[in-house]
């Protein structure tokens, strides 16, 4: 008789082995030992609709969570970087620095060590562990600086907050500026 691997010739030799995974579950696995992905210094990629949804990416330290539209982009050589979902296109969400985060929303940046922005449009942290909660074309530019929402609101002071609210700037070292064209 002729083994599986010659009389099956159209048939993948992982689905005669056992050595895969079932559409229904596997049972019997050990953690560590069984498991989905790569044993190279490849990404990881799981597509919906013919398109990239979640790329999982190798780098020099933690690696990278890239979720939602397919050209969200981390830069080259960050590590540890996470963007967990939306973008579109025209409007991508980016992370360029180590440990950046961007959660949702589309066209945001997270540019600065440890910076986030959680959601909404056109938002950007680019202070070191500087956060945009959300909102519209906000901006986080101090060390440790926050936005929480809102539209068109600045905080680039050391510390410095702005809640909310529309056109606020806060600029001097943990300064809070809110309202409306608010400045401190």
């Amino acid at each position: 008789a002729l083994s599986p691997r010659t009389e099956f010739t159209s048939v993948p030799y992982a689905l005669i082995s056992g050595d895969s995974w079932s559409l229904l579950g596997n049972a019997g696995t050990t953690p560590g030992t069984n498991f989905i992905g790569t044993t190279d210094n490849q990404p990881l990629e799981f597509w919906v609709n013919n398109a990239r949804a979640l790329r999982l990416e190798p780098t020099s330290g933690p690696p990278n969570v890239i979720g939602g539209y397919s050209g969200n982009t981390v830069a080259a050589g960050v590590f540890g970087a996470t963007i967990s979902g939306g973008g579109k296109s025209g409007v991508p969400n980016s992370v360029t620095y180590n440990f950046g985060a961007v959660g949702g929303g589309r066209g945001n940046t997270a540019s600065s060590s440890h910076a986030t922005v959680a959601g909404g449009q056109d938002n950007a942290a680019s202070g070191q562990v500087a956060t945009v909660g959300g909102g519209w074309i906000n901006t986080a530019s101090g060390w440790y600086a926050t936005v929480g929402g809102g539209h068109d609101n600045t905080a680039s002071g050391f510390g410095a907050t702005v809640p909310g609210g529309v056109s606020n700037t806060a600029s001097g070292e943990s300064s809070t500026a809110l309202g409306w064209g608010t400045a401190a």
